[in-house]
């Protein structure tokens, strides 16, 4: 039978005596106490390391997602290589990974393609750096009547439809914003515009090649949703909302129809040009039909 002695505080120790199996040869076992103090010190170095874990594991994210990137740029950069060497072309090192690094970023905001997005930027401006023309201006070649249609809800305006595809982008193309992307608001608590026309907007995605992209593939979302509507005869707005849900399936030989359809209906020049980028795409990487869906990231939800 075991025997429990508790001892002053003063003694700062309980007294636990115990008998062994048979019976014999009592033990005594000190057993310290543990102070208020001492209760305290051992919750403080609990929260410490706990905050240390956090940190290490935030570090160990951080090196992953870094790791990840570099893996994704080499991979563009060895796309855009391929594209320019399709066409006899030649591109520095230099500018190579400039747009390779553009196009990641992008792309991985965007939830999209980066070959896709290559393509695209090889057959509009074969990658010359802020270009503007008559017909269009920056890296995918916006025009006005196509920033127009995202600028308002006014005047046949479909500025909810883009809002509702990624309104944080919207945000960053059309608005001031903050370190955590969110708009500038004035006194009256209304967004801070950064541009006061559409007009505006394809003149700076001729000079800033970032957000020329960014408005380049808003419009090839908005024309693939309409490709989809068309072809499943649904509202745009439902559409959209099931694109983005993954509610409305694809099959590959949809879905290569499709982007062919976005594509030409993005550049209406010429009849060929979705087929072309299609066929470039596979001759200059290994992505899956699949892998081309422009609403094929569940993770990017505004």
């Amino acid at each position: 039978m075991t025997e429990i002695t508790p001892l002053s505080h003063q003694q700062i120790s309980d007294s636990i005596t115990l008998d062994d199996s048979k019976g014999k040869n009592n033990k005594e076992i000190i057993i310290p106490l543990v102070s208020d103090k001492d209760s305290i010190d051992i919750k403080r170095r609990e929260e410490e390391d706990k905050k240390f874990i956090e940190q290490l594991n935030q570090k160990l994210k951080a090196a992953v997602e870094r790791l990840e990137d570099a893996r994704r740029i080499k991979q563009t950069e060895n796309i855009i290589t391929k594209l320019v060497k399709e066409k006899n072309g030649t591109l520095s090192k230099e500018d190579t990974k400039y747009w390779a690094e553009l196009i990641n970023n992008n792309s991985k905001e965007a939830g999209i393609s980066p070959a896709l997005l290559a393509a695209v930027i090889a057959r509009e401006t074969f990658f010359e750096k802020h270009r503007s023309t008559p017909t269009g201006a920056g890296p995918m070649q916006i025009t006005t009547i196509t920033v127009r249609d995202m600028f308002s809800d006014t005047n046949g305006g479909r500025k909810k439809l883009y809002d509702l595809i990624d309104k944080e982008t919207m945000n960053q193309i059309l608005y001031q914003t903050d370190s955590e992307g969110k708009p500038v608001t004035d006194k009256n608590g209304h967004p801070v515009r950064r541009f006061n026309s559409a007009a505006e907007v394809r003149q700076a995605s001729g000079q800033n090649d970032d957000l020329g992209i960014k408005v380049g593939i808003m419009c090839l979302k908005m024309k693939f949703a309409e490709s989809v509507a068309r072809s499943k005869r649904l509202p745009l707005e439902k559409t959209i909302r099931g694109l983005k849900s993954g509610e409305i399936k694809l099959s590959e030989k949809e879905l290569k129809l499709l982007l062919i359809t976005t594509l030409k209906n993005y550049n209406s020049v010429f009849n060929t040009y979705g087929t072309a980028v299609v066929d470039s795409l596979q001759h200059v990487s290994n992505s899956s039909i699949d892998s081309l869906n422009l609403y094929n990231n569940p993770e990017k939800d505004n």
